[in-house]
């Protein structure tokens, strides 16, 4: 049995009930109804996942989306931490303050739908661009660590939807696998930074050494006089 027809298979049998998940790097699969084979591969910037940030900054991932199709079209409608596969579970999502989805809210490239082709971006917070922004806890420790796999969610549909109004919404699917395996890990503080209480100290030595200088008798010049 051909790996196209396992997932044929697969997805014929959860598609019954509204959805299926898809495990794997790059995937060939026929949806529900539409008679196309396409093959997707999802990998994340950087390669192995791995990012690092301070306790209370902001981190995240960018992506690099690969779809083949020759009439199907794919749009994104989210992606989420963990997924159902095997060890695919947060390991310690105690150090996330906050989760916030970028990708599905782009959809795709045009805002709607991504035909046959390629699909990357660089994670900007600031730019909202890239798969998801991970929010680090206030009080996170110092290397502590959270692992498990970025799950992307998308509908496939049989045409471009902005331009064919007739294109059939072909099935909501859910990618996660090895190359969306992530770790984020707590940085420390850098060393060698004073701390507050020694700042303030410097800072008040520093303001009463001007005070004095400001408050120092002016030098004059006296002349003798004779009686």
């Amino acid at each position: 049995m051909t790996t196209t027809v396992k997932y044929f298979l697969a997805l014929f049998i959860l598609g019954c009930f509204g959805g299926s998940s898809l495990y794997g790097d790059t995937i060939s699969f026929t949806p529900v109804s539409g008679g196309e084979t396409d093959t997707l591969s999802i990998t994340l910037d950087p390669l192995d996942g791995a990012i690092d940030g301070l306790a209370g900054a902001t981190v995240g991932w960018g992506f690099t989306v690969d779809w083949g199709a020759t009439n199907n079209y794919i749009s994104f409608t989210g992606s989420s931490l963990g997924s159902v596969a095997p060890s695919g579970n947060e390991s310690n999502n105690s150090l996330l303050a906050s989760y916030t989805d970028i990708i599905g809210a782009q959809s795709a490239p045009d805002g709607i739908a991504m035909g046959n082709g390629t699909w990357t971006e660089v994670f900007d917070g600031s730019a909202q661009t890239g798969v998801g922004a991970y929010q680090i806890s206030d009080d996170a420790p110092a290397s502590a660590q959270d692992t498990g796999q970025l799950t992307f969610n998308f509908d496939v549909y049989s045409g471009d939807p902005a331009v064919d109004s007739g294109a059939a919404d072909l099935g909501s699917f859910s990618y996660y696998g090895s190359s969306t395996t992530f770790s984020v890990t707590v940085d420390a503080p850098a060393t060698g930074t004073p701390e507050p209480a020694t700042l303030g100290l410097l800072f008040g030595g520093a303001l009463v050494l001007i005070v004095r200088a400001r408050s120092k008798p002016e030098a004059k010049d006296y002349q003798s006089v004779g009686l």
